[in-house]
């Protein structure tokens, strides 16, 4: 990025502030995720504390681009990751690929190509990424400089073909200096120099070269510099503009995609395995239906055709094709032998010896293999060359996962466009004056369609042939989700978006298509095997084998080993075929054993992470329901974190279920989860949600636990005329359901909503009452509950001499009893108690201890509140610097979790900051 295009020039800092702003620069206008952040920045083995770092040099990023005052740029954080927007011009390496795209698809006797690819070169300017190291640097530099590489070859192919071979002799002399072995550019120097009455030295070239790639590689010189070596001795080679190609050259690529856009990454990856020397490079590109296959490979093949003067073959194997069977390998094999002008007669009757005589062929040569549409690898094999110096790109909705791990083919999976590459994909096909007379009706189509170039093509298509239509009333067709894949139908089987679905779907087994409908039904944006399991109603086993064959046809996708995604327009695909062909009993059932499967594998998390906490019962589970179980807190938590969003979908879909007690058993056992990493207001919506839900029910246990629950998140977010409204609603509820756990629960929260207003008799009078409940109860958690709200209670009433007698009780309970929650709240009450003593060394020590027992339990809130503590006692006793650190870390987890006190901690740190300057 030109940072200093304005003076004074910005510094974008030091290395790794830079390679910060690299990474994201490399893939501007598209989400970075926070893992591929770090490892770009730090590889394979990122600090302990990466990701805070991160955050530092992002801060910094921040503040260089507005330094920099270049328009338009725009650091923007998404979930999961960070997203630059930036205008691709202002990007070098993104211009040079424009120009370089540009140039290509012109032709070569046109002077505007030369030109073109001259004003890429100028862009490049020393060392790539200078003064920057490790493994993807490193990776993304070789794929640069080879990419600087062919454009040189391509612009002195250009300015040759318009009869200009003195500006290329130059630069052509240093880049043969530098590779000698790249055999396109010995071949055009040679040509420059003999257009310009150097034959001599032309020759010596040719000597040279041919000893090197004998001594190095072992092999002669390539048909192209054999060819230009040969006219020079005839005395032609004056010729500056390389001839037609020779009878038996093929040139069967197709015409490439009208308006091709984006794709960089992908670009850059193929550029990386053609730079690889070695056996024949051969490239597996793999994507769902309609993301853009034949498109990329066709378009890339033309960016590198120049590379392969000895031919490039194209052959669509039809392997989802309707209209008929697949191209069997021996069909391609004799379309190759013709394309090569073989004779009839020298064409063998047997397959074999066919495959035999075509791989004969191109030994030695340079030639360039598009094999589109393969079925699968089986397809494939036959048709690869079988010695070095040519290129074979595969496209496949099957992942051809058998080529890759046979002859070590380079897997590269197509996702769908990013939001701004979908942009740029309606404005080359609807103008940009229309395109931005409408931003909102552009952004929504391009969410409707997926990003899925076939299906913007498609909408493109309606749109220009209606030029009078408003995109907003595109939009608005799109905005049906049944009526989707009819707005999307072209009538052309090859760009009918639910054409081009079914092509995969009848590939299926039957098993494997029963998996794919029910899927649809499923909320959430990944699921995992034993949720998929329970959703089928059949074994794990069997079950896993069914997903690994949708993932393989790109039906799904595998963002991580067991977890799995739909594309928006396969998911609705599969609501149809699922409406069609299954029974509204099948789906009820269905989704009647997703829910079990998530109550119940929530339930069992809950309990692992609140084990002595009294929870919700559920039902016994349907037939065929796989729940998961937990051996520790964290995978309890980590599952929780991971089937977050799915379990909000679950939860919506449970609010108009049979049976009811679905739904609010489901945001009870959200509860501690969402405390723990502060997920605040999705505990307000499902719990508010749920109190509708068992009100309309009249189940009065279920509103009493949804009062119970609104009135704990209100406490901790500082509402507390709210949360007390809550908490009195749901005691008397409980008492009317004959609950005393759950009253009792109710007033230990009041008694911390009294404390937090200095009201210690009521505070006392809540702790007794708590007390005395848990006691009827035979409740022992409770008990030692109680007793810490007693001894916390008395604290605040001076009474600490009474109060850690309390408090010293509820620890050796919790202890005994193992409840690690409550141990540390009650440690975190006699650090209070301790420091109201005079006792700095006891109460730092309590602190400590319940601060490590609140991070085994994964409890960030509580964390925070104890660090928040620590701090004021540290205050107290007069040590600023000390109380300054506990502050700093609360903050951060604050932060971390959006709470408001957040703002309050912020003003502590100011007002120490202030003690210590004055």
């Amino acid at each position: 990025m030109r940072l200093g295009v304005a003076e004074p020039f910005v510094d974008p800092g030091p290395p790794r502030q830079r390679c910060v702003l690299a990474a994201l620069l490399v893939d501007a206008g598209r989400l970075v995720t926070w893992d591929t952040l770090i490892d770009r920045v730090w590889g394979d083995a990122p600090p302990t504390g990466a990701r805070h770092s991160l955050y530092s040099h992002i801060a910094r990023v921040r503040r260089v681009l507005e330094q920099a005052a270049v328009s338009d740029a725009r650091l923007v954080r998404q979930s999961g990751g960070y997203r630059l927007e930036v205008d691709p011009d202002l990007v070098d390496v993104h211009r040079f690929r424009d120009l370089v795209g540009r140039a290509h698809r012109l032709d070569r006797t046109d002077p505007a190509k030369a030109a073109l690819l001259r004003e890429a070169l100028a862009l490049w300017r020393g060392e790539p990424l200078a003064g920057l190291d490790g493994p993807w640097v490193t990776r993304t530099r070789a794929a640069w400089r080879q990419q600087h590489l062919d454009a040189t070859v391509a612009w002195a192919r250009a300015e040759l073909g318009t009869g200009r071979p003195d500006p290329v002799i130059g630069p052509l002399t240093d880049l043969v200096r530098e590779h000698p072995l790249v055999e396109p550019a010995v071949a055009l120097l040679m040509r420059a120099l003999s257009a310009t009455g150097r034959d001599a030295e032309a020759l010596e070239h040719y000597a040279q070269t041919r000893r090197r790639l004998a001594e190095e590689l072992g092999t002669e010189p390539g048909a192209e510099l054999r060819g230009v070596h040969q006219a020079i001795l005839r005395g032609d080679g004056n010729r500056s503009a390389p001839g037609p190609p020779a009878a038996g050259t093929p040139r069967q690529l197709p015409l490439s995609a009208r308006g091709f856009v984006g794709r960089v990454k992908e670009l850059a990856r193929l550029d990386a395995v053609l730079a690889e020397a070695g056996a024949v490079p051969i490239v597996a590109l793999s994507g769902l239906a309609g993301v853009g296959k034949t498109a990329l490979a066709v378009h890339w093949a033309h960016r590198v055709a120049d590379r392969f003067p000895d031919g490039q073959l194209y052959v669509n194997l039809r392997g989802f094709d309707p209209a008929g069977p697949a191209v069997s390998p021996a069909e391609a094999v004799r379309g190759f032998l013709d394309a090569f002008d073989v004779s009839p007669h020298r064409i063998p009757a047997r397959p074999d010896a066919q495959i035999a005589l075509y791989r004969s062929l191109v030994a030695g040569r340079r030639v360039l293999v598009l094999l589109d549409n393969a079925r699968n690898a089986d397809q494939v094999r036959p048709l690869l060359p079988g010695s070095p110096g040519c290129l074979v790109v595969v496209t496949s909705r099957d992942q051809l996962s058998g080529l890759s791990a046979a002859e070590g083919a380079h897997p590269v999976v197509l996702t769908p466009l990013s939001a701004a590459e979908a942009r740029q994909l309606l404005t080359h096909r609807l103008g940009r004056g229309r395109v931005a007379a409408e931003p909102d009706a552009v952004d929504e189509i391009v969410s409707r369609c997926g990003r899925l170039p076939v299906a913007l093509a498609v909408v493109a298509a309606r749109a220009a042939t209606h030029h009078g239509f408003p995109l907003a009333a595109i939009a608005e067709e799109l905005r049906d989700a049944a009526a989707i894949l009819d707005v999307l139908g072209s009538g052309d089987p090859t760009t009918d978006i639910r054409a081009v679905f079914t092509w995969s779907y009848r590939t299926l087994s039957p098993a494997a298509a029963r998996l794919f409908r029910l899927l649809a039904w499923h909320p959430g944006p990944q699921i995992g095997v034993p949720a998929a399991a329970s959703l089928a109603g059949s074994p794990v086993a069997q079950v896993r084998p069914l997903l690994a064959e949708l993932a393989r046809a790109h039906l799904l996708i595998e963002h991580l080993p067991g977890r799995f995604a739909f594309h928006d327009l396969l998911r609705a695909f599969a609501a149809e075929r699922a409406r069609t062909l299954d029974t509204g009993a099948e789906r009820r059932a269905a989704t009647r054993r997703m829910l079990d499967h998530y109550l119940l594998t929530a339930h069992a998390a809950e309990t692992m992470l609140r084990p002595h906490r009294v929870a919700v019962v559920p039902a016994p589970a349907a037939a065929g329901v796989s729940p998961e179980g937990f051996a520790t807190a964290p995978q309890a938590l980590d599952w929780f974190a991971r089937e977050h969003p799915a379990l909000l979908g679950v939860f919506q879909l449970a609010v108009t279920a049979e049976p009811d007690t679905h739904a609010w058993q489901l945001a009870r056992t959200l509860t501690t989860f969402h405390l723990y990493r502060g997920h605040w207001h999705d505990q307000i919506s499902t719990q508010r949600t749920a109190l509708a839900t068992a009100q309309r029910r009249g189940n009065r246990l279920g509103q009493a636990h949804a009062h119970h629950d609104l009135g704990h998140v209100y406490a901790c977010l500082g509402r507390y005329a709210e949360s007390h409204a809550e908490l009195t609603r749901a005691v008397d509820l409980y008492g009317a359901v004959g609950n005393p756990n759950g009253q009792a629960s109710a007033h230990y929260l009041l008694g911390f909503l009294a404390g937090e207003r200095d009201d210690t008799d009521d505070a006392l009078h809540q702790a007794r009452r708590c007390r005395d409940l848990y006691e009827a109860a035979r409740d022992p958690v409770g008990q030692a509950r109680a007793l810490n709200a007693l001894g916390l209670a008395l604290a605040k009433n001076g009474e600490y001499r009474e109060a850690l007698g309390f408090c010293e009780q509820a620890v050796t309970l919790h202890r005994e009893l193992g409840d690690q929650r409550g141990e540390a709240a009650a440690m975190d009450s006699l650090g209070f108690v301790h420091s109201g003593l005079g006792h700095r060394g006891e109460f730092i020590a309590w602190y400590r201890q319940a601060l490590a027992l609140l991070r085994d339990v994964g409890d960030r809130f509580g964390e925070a509140h104890t660090l928040t503590n620590l701090g004021e006692a540290h205050r107290s006793h007069g040590d600023i610097a000390a109380a300054t650190g506990a502050w700093s870390r609360a903050l951060s987890i604050l932060d971390e979790l959006d709470h408001p006190d957040a703002e309050q901690i912020r003003a502590k740190l100011r007002a120490a900051a202030a003690t210590v300057a004055s």
